[in-house]
Protein backbone atom coordinates (compact mmCIF):
# COMPACT_ATOMS: atom_id res chain seq x y z
CA UNK A 1 0.00 0.00 0.00
CA UNK A 2 2.88 2.73 0.52
CA UNK A 3 6.52 2.66 1.81
CA UNK A 4 8.58 5.36 3.52
CA UNK A 5 11.87 5.70 5.30
CA UNK A 6 12.30 6.41 8.87
CA UNK A 7 15.18 8.25 9.01
CA UNK A 8 15.17 8.94 12.62
CA UNK A 9 15.57 4.97 13.55
CA UNK A 10 17.42 4.33 10.14
CA UNK A 11 14.51 2.01 9.07
CA UNK A 12 12.33 1.51 5.89
CA UNK A 13 8.74 1.12 6.64
CA UNK A 14 6.56 -0.51 4.20
CA UNK A 15 3.13 -1.15 4.64
CA UNK A 16 1.43 -4.31 3.22
CA UNK A 17 -2.29 -5.35 2.23
CA UNK A 18 -3.27 -8.98 2.94
CA UNK A 19 -6.02 -10.40 1.27
CA UNK A 20 -9.00 -12.41 2.71
CA UNK A 21 -7.93 -15.91 1.32
CA UNK A 22 -4.44 -15.37 3.37
CA UNK A 23 -3.72 -15.71 6.84
CA UNK A 24 -2.06 -13.29 8.05
CA UNK A 25 -0.08 -15.27 10.68
CA UNK A 26 1.35 -17.12 7.98
CA UNK A 27 2.18 -13.89 6.25
CA UNK A 28 3.56 -12.46 9.75
CA UNK A 29 6.16 -15.90 9.79
CA UNK A 30 7.06 -15.60 6.50
CA UNK A 31 8.35 -12.16 5.86
CA UNK A 32 10.09 -12.66 9.91
CA UNK A 33 11.96 -15.31 8.51
CA UNK A 34 13.00 -13.17 5.89
CA UNK A 35 16.87 -12.27 6.82
CA UNK A 36 16.48 -8.49 4.85
CA UNK A 37 13.63 -7.78 7.20
CA UNK A 38 14.74 -6.73 10.81
CA UNK A 39 10.60 -6.20 12.51
CA UNK A 40 7.12 -7.18 11.47
CA UNK A 41 3.77 -6.42 13.32
CA UNK A 42 0.21 -5.84 12.41
CA UNK A 43 -1.30 -2.89 12.39
CA UNK A 44 -2.71 -1.15 15.45
CA UNK A 45 -5.61 1.14 15.64
CA UNK A 46 -5.52 4.21 18.48
CA UNK A 47 -8.48 6.49 19.59
CA UNK A 48 -8.57 9.71 21.51
CA UNK A 49 -10.18 10.17 24.40
CA UNK A 50 -12.66 12.76 25.04
CA UNK A 51 -16.14 13.09 24.81
CA UNK A 52 -18.76 16.22 24.53
CA UNK A 53 -20.51 17.42 28.04
CA UNK A 54 -23.88 18.61 27.35
CA UNK A 55 -24.21 21.33 29.27
CA UNK A 56 -22.62 23.88 27.30
CA UNK A 57 -22.94 27.06 29.73
CA UNK A 58 -21.62 25.02 33.10
CA UNK A 59 -18.60 26.39 35.21
CA UNK A 60 -16.85 27.99 32.12
CA UNK A 61 -13.23 27.71 32.71
CA UNK A 62 -13.09 26.79 36.37
CA UNK A 63 -10.42 24.12 35.71
CA UNK A 64 -7.65 26.96 35.41
CA UNK A 65 -9.36 29.41 37.90
CA UNK A 66 -7.38 28.63 41.04
CA UNK A 67 -3.95 28.80 39.06
CA UNK A 68 -4.38 32.90 38.44
CA UNK A 69 -3.30 32.25 34.93
CA UNK A 70 -3.34 36.09 34.62
CA UNK A 71 -0.46 36.43 36.69
CA UNK A 72 1.38 33.44 35.78
CA UNK A 73 1.15 34.94 32.65
CA UNK A 74 3.11 38.16 33.45
CA UNK A 75 6.02 35.51 34.07
CA UNK A 76 5.85 32.99 31.41
CA UNK A 77 3.72 31.86 28.38
CA UNK A 78 4.90 29.09 26.68
CA UNK A 79 7.27 31.73 24.41
CA UNK A 80 9.96 30.01 22.16
CA UNK A 81 8.44 26.64 22.90
CA UNK A 82 7.20 24.17 20.45
CA UNK A 83 4.94 21.67 21.06
CA UNK A 84 3.97 19.19 18.82
CA UNK A 85 -0.04 18.09 19.23
CA UNK A 86 -0.57 14.69 17.08
CA UNK A 87 -4.39 14.31 16.86
CA UNK A 88 -7.09 15.10 14.44
CA UNK A 89 -6.86 18.29 12.38
CA UNK A 90 -6.97 21.57 14.01
CA UNK A 91 -9.29 24.54 12.91
CA UNK A 92 -6.92 27.13 12.30
CA UNK A 93 -9.66 29.92 11.03
CA UNK A 94 -11.28 29.45 14.54
CA UNK A 95 -11.09 33.04 16.02
CA UNK A 96 -9.19 31.77 19.10
CA UNK A 97 -6.55 30.04 16.76
CA UNK A 98 -6.07 32.21 14.12
CA UNK A 99 -2.27 32.37 13.82
CA UNK A 100 -1.32 30.17 17.02
CA UNK A 101 -0.65 27.10 15.12
CA UNK A 102 2.46 27.97 13.02
CA UNK A 103 2.66 24.61 11.08
CA UNK A 104 0.31 22.11 10.04
CA UNK A 105 1.04 18.44 8.06
CA UNK A 106 -1.42 16.29 7.08
CA UNK A 107 -0.66 12.40 7.22
CA UNK A 108 -4.31 11.07 6.87
CA UNK A 109 -5.50 9.13 3.53
CA UNK A 110 -8.74 9.58 4.66
CA UNK A 111 -10.13 13.89 3.35
CA UNK A 112 -12.78 15.44 4.59
CA UNK A 113 -14.93 17.88 3.02
CA UNK A 114 -14.88 20.26 5.92
CA UNK A 115 -13.25 20.96 9.47
CA UNK A 116 -15.81 18.76 11.33
CA UNK A 117 -14.02 15.75 11.20
CA UNK A 118 -11.35 17.27 13.14
CA UNK A 119 -12.93 18.28 16.46
CA UNK A 120 -10.73 16.99 19.25
CA UNK A 121 -7.33 18.31 17.74
CA UNK A 122 -9.29 21.62 17.71
CA UNK A 123 -10.61 20.99 21.38
CA UNK A 124 -6.75 20.11 22.15
CA UNK A 125 -4.80 22.73 20.69
CA UNK A 126 -7.99 25.32 22.59
CA UNK A 127 -6.72 24.29 25.99
CA UNK A 128 -2.90 24.68 24.82
CA UNK A 129 -2.85 27.62 22.91
CA UNK A 130 -5.94 29.84 22.57
CA UNK A 131 -5.29 33.45 22.54
CA UNK A 132 -5.44 35.88 25.42
CA UNK A 133 -6.44 39.08 26.11
CA UNK A 134 -8.61 39.05 22.50
CA UNK A 135 -11.61 40.35 23.35
CA UNK A 136 -13.45 36.93 22.73
CA UNK A 137 -13.44 32.70 23.47
CA UNK A 138 -11.41 31.31 26.32
CA UNK A 139 -7.57 31.60 27.22
CA UNK A 140 -5.10 28.92 26.74
CA UNK A 141 -2.75 27.68 29.25
CA UNK A 142 0.59 28.40 27.14
CA UNK A 143 -0.90 31.11 24.23
CA UNK A 144 2.37 31.90 23.21
CA UNK A 145 4.07 28.31 22.57
CA UNK A 146 4.60 26.93 18.81
CA UNK A 147 2.07 24.55 18.15
CA UNK A 148 2.55 22.14 15.24
CA UNK A 149 -0.19 20.22 14.28
CA UNK A 150 0.30 17.06 13.10
CA UNK A 151 -3.09 15.34 11.77
CA UNK A 152 -2.77 11.10 12.30
CA UNK A 153 -6.16 10.84 13.57
CA UNK A 154 -9.38 11.02 11.33
CA UNK A 155 -13.29 11.71 13.51
CA UNK A 156 -15.61 8.39 12.41
CA UNK A 157 -18.78 10.41 12.98
CA UNK A 158 -19.65 13.65 11.74
CA UNK A 159 -19.76 16.40 14.31
CA UNK A 160 -18.56 14.04 17.26
CA UNK A 161 -15.31 14.40 18.74
CA UNK A 162 -14.49 10.36 18.17
CA UNK A 163 -11.34 9.61 16.15
CA UNK A 164 -9.08 6.89 15.50
CA UNK A 165 -5.69 6.51 14.34
CA UNK A 166 -3.11 3.66 13.27
CA UNK A 167 0.07 2.67 13.44
CA UNK A 168 1.08 4.29 9.69
CA UNK A 169 -0.26 7.61 10.80
CA UNK A 170 1.06 8.00 14.05
CA UNK A 171 4.93 6.73 12.76
CA UNK A 172 4.66 9.19 10.46
CA UNK A 173 3.54 12.08 13.11
CA UNK A 174 5.94 11.01 15.09
CA UNK A 175 8.84 11.34 13.12
CA UNK A 176 8.26 14.29 11.69
CA UNK A 177 8.08 16.07 15.50
CA UNK A 178 11.10 14.28 15.93
CA UNK A 179 12.74 15.98 12.46
CA UNK A 180 10.98 19.42 13.61
CA UNK A 181 12.61 19.07 17.11
CA UNK A 182 9.75 19.90 18.98
CA UNK A 183 10.36 20.22 22.50
CA UNK A 184 7.09 18.74 23.70
CA UNK A 185 4.87 15.80 22.09
CA UNK A 186 1.40 15.76 23.14
CA UNK A 187 -0.73 12.19 22.36
CA UNK A 188 -3.96 12.46 23.65
CA UNK A 189 -4.68 8.76 22.53
CA UNK A 190 -4.10 5.73 23.29
CA UNK A 191 -4.40 1.77 22.10
CA UNK A 192 -2.37 -1.38 22.18
CA UNK A 193 1.38 -1.79 22.60
CA UNK A 194 3.49 -0.82 19.17
CA UNK A 195 6.80 -1.55 18.73
CA UNK A 196 7.53 0.70 15.72
CA UNK A 197 5.91 3.10 17.92
CA UNK A 198 7.34 2.33 20.73
CA UNK A 199 11.18 2.77 18.72
CA UNK A 200 10.17 6.01 17.59
CA UNK A 201 9.13 7.44 21.14
CA UNK A 202 12.22 5.96 22.49
CA UNK A 203 13.97 8.13 19.73
CA UNK A 204 12.06 10.82 20.61
CA UNK A 205 13.24 10.89 24.26
CA UNK A 206 16.91 10.16 23.51
CA UNK A 207 16.42 13.49 21.83
CA UNK A 208 15.33 15.28 24.71
CA UNK A 209 11.53 15.67 23.52
CA UNK A 210 8.77 15.50 26.76
CA UNK A 211 6.52 13.03 25.14
CA UNK A 212 2.94 13.47 26.83
CA UNK A 213 -0.09 11.28 26.75
CA UNK A 214 -3.30 10.22 28.30
CA UNK A 215 -3.82 7.87 30.56
CA UNK A 216 -7.22 4.88 29.85
CA UNK A 217 -9.93 5.10 32.72
CA UNK A 218 -9.31 1.08 32.09
CA UNK A 219 -6.39 -1.34 31.65
CA UNK A 220 -6.72 -4.00 29.04
CA UNK A 221 -4.51 -5.02 26.00
CA UNK A 222 -6.16 -2.80 23.90
CA UNK A 223 -5.35 0.40 25.97
CA UNK A 224 -2.59 1.66 28.01
CA UNK A 225 -0.35 3.14 24.97
CA UNK A 226 1.78 4.80 24.61
CA UNK A 227 1.39 6.35 28.26
CA UNK A 228 2.49 3.26 29.94
CA UNK A 229 5.91 3.70 28.17
CA UNK A 230 8.65 3.68 30.21
CA UNK A 231 10.02 7.54 30.27
CA UNK A 232 6.83 8.80 29.11
CA UNK A 233 4.44 10.84 31.61
CA UNK A 234 1.02 9.74 31.32
CA UNK A 235 -2.10 11.93 32.26
CA UNK A 236 -5.22 11.14 34.05
CA UNK A 237 -8.39 12.99 34.82
CA UNK A 238 -8.92 14.05 38.02
CA UNK A 239 -11.85 12.09 38.26
CA UNK A 240 -10.30 8.84 36.79
CA UNK A 241 -9.35 5.51 38.57
CA UNK A 242 -5.66 5.06 38.56
CA UNK A 243 -3.95 2.49 35.79
CA UNK A 244 -1.40 0.04 36.64
CA UNK A 245 1.11 -0.69 34.06
CA UNK A 246 0.81 -4.57 32.96
CA UNK A 247 3.86 -4.60 32.65
CA UNK A 248 4.78 -4.07 35.55
CA UNK A 249 7.46 -1.46 34.49
CA UNK A 250 7.63 1.74 36.50
CA UNK A 251 5.38 4.71 34.79
CA UNK A 252 5.37 8.76 35.38
CA UNK A 253 1.96 9.47 36.07
CA UNK A 254 0.32 12.78 36.72
CA UNK A 255 -3.02 13.79 37.37
CA UNK A 256 -4.98 17.32 35.47
CA UNK A 257 -8.02 18.74 34.73
CA UNK A 258 -10.27 16.50 32.82
CA UNK A 259 -14.13 17.29 33.56
CA UNK A 260 -16.13 19.75 31.93
CA UNK A 261 -13.66 21.82 29.89
CA UNK A 262 -14.68 24.38 28.20
CA UNK A 263 -12.64 24.56 24.97
CA UNK A 264 -12.72 25.35 21.29
CA UNK A 265 -14.23 23.39 18.54
CA UNK A 266 -14.30 23.69 14.56
CA UNK A 267 -16.47 26.54 13.02
CA UNK A 268 -16.07 29.39 15.81
CA UNK A 269 -17.38 27.10 18.06
CA UNK A 270 -16.76 26.33 22.15
CA UNK A 271 -18.34 23.75 24.60
CA UNK A 272 -17.38 21.95 27.17
CA UNK A 273 -15.52 18.23 26.83
CA UNK A 274 -14.28 15.72 29.40
CA UNK A 275 -11.64 13.15 29.11
CA UNK A 276 -8.22 12.33 29.78
CA UNK A 277 -7.57 14.07 26.59
CA UNK A 278 -8.05 17.10 27.74
CA UNK A 279 -6.08 16.29 30.97
CA UNK A 280 -3.16 15.92 28.63
CA UNK A 281 -3.12 19.19 27.30
CA UNK A 282 -3.38 20.49 30.32
CA UNK A 283 -0.08 19.41 31.30
CA UNK A 284 1.25 19.78 28.19
CA UNK A 285 0.66 23.74 28.44
CA UNK A 286 2.06 23.85 32.07
CA UNK A 287 5.37 22.03 30.75
CA UNK A 288 5.66 24.74 28.18
CA UNK A 289 5.37 27.45 30.58
CA UNK A 290 8.17 25.53 33.00
CA UNK A 291 10.23 24.97 30.01
CA UNK A 292 10.02 29.06 28.80
CA UNK A 293 11.52 29.44 32.27
CA UNK A 294 14.47 26.79 32.28
CA UNK A 295 14.60 24.83 29.16
CA UNK A 296 17.42 22.78 30.74
CA UNK A 297 14.87 21.06 32.60
CA UNK A 298 14.80 17.21 32.51
CA UNK A 299 12.45 15.21 31.80
CA UNK A 300 12.71 13.89 35.49
CA UNK A 301 13.09 17.18 36.63
CA UNK A 302 9.79 18.61 35.14
CA UNK A 303 8.10 15.28 36.09
CA UNK A 304 8.60 16.30 39.75
CA UNK A 305 7.88 19.52 39.46
CA UNK A 306 4.18 18.22 37.83
CA UNK A 307 4.21 16.14 40.70
CA UNK A 308 4.44 17.98 43.84
CA UNK A 309 0.80 18.46 45.86
CA UNK A 310 -0.14 20.55 48.53
CA UNK A 311 1.84 23.72 48.49
CA UNK A 312 -0.33 26.97 48.92
CA UNK A 313 -0.60 28.39 45.03
CA UNK A 314 0.32 27.45 41.67
CA UNK A 315 1.30 30.97 41.41
CA UNK A 316 4.01 31.08 43.71
CA UNK A 317 6.33 29.19 41.09
CA UNK A 318 5.99 31.55 38.35
CA UNK A 319 5.82 34.55 40.38
CA UNK A 320 10.07 34.84 41.48
CA UNK A 321 10.70 33.69 37.80
CA UNK A 322 12.98 30.32 39.28
CA UNK A 323 11.88 27.05 39.50
CA UNK A 324 13.32 26.08 43.14
CA UNK A 325 9.51 24.15 43.86
CA UNK A 326 6.52 23.87 42.44
CA UNK A 327 2.95 24.14 44.27
CA UNK A 328 -0.23 22.45 44.61
CA UNK A 329 -1.37 22.86 40.32
CA UNK A 330 -5.23 22.17 41.12
CA UNK A 331 -6.07 22.74 44.43
CA UNK A 332 -6.79 18.65 44.27
CA UNK A 333 -4.72 17.60 42.19
CA UNK A 334 -2.75 14.54 44.03
CA UNK A 335 0.62 12.50 41.86
CA UNK A 336 2.86 10.05 42.27
CA UNK A 337 4.66 7.80 40.64
CA UNK A 338 3.33 4.62 39.89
Amino acid sequence: LSQWPIREIGEHCVVFLVSEDQSIVEVINALTNDDRIDNVQTMSTFKVMADKYNDPYYRLQSNIHSMNLAEIHSQTTGKNITIAIIDTGVDTKHPDLIGQVQQSKDFVAQKSSDSFGDNHGTAIAGVIVAKANNGQGIVGIAPDSHVIALKACWGIKTGGLEAICNSFTLALAINTAIEMKADILNLSLTGPHDPLLARLIEKAMQRGIIIIASQPDKGDEKSGFPAHQPGVIGVRSLSSKVVQSSSGNQILAVSAPGDEILTTLPRGAYDFVSGSSLAAAHVSGLAALLLQLKHSLTKQELFNLLARANEPTFYQLFSKHQISYTNNLWSVAGCCIY
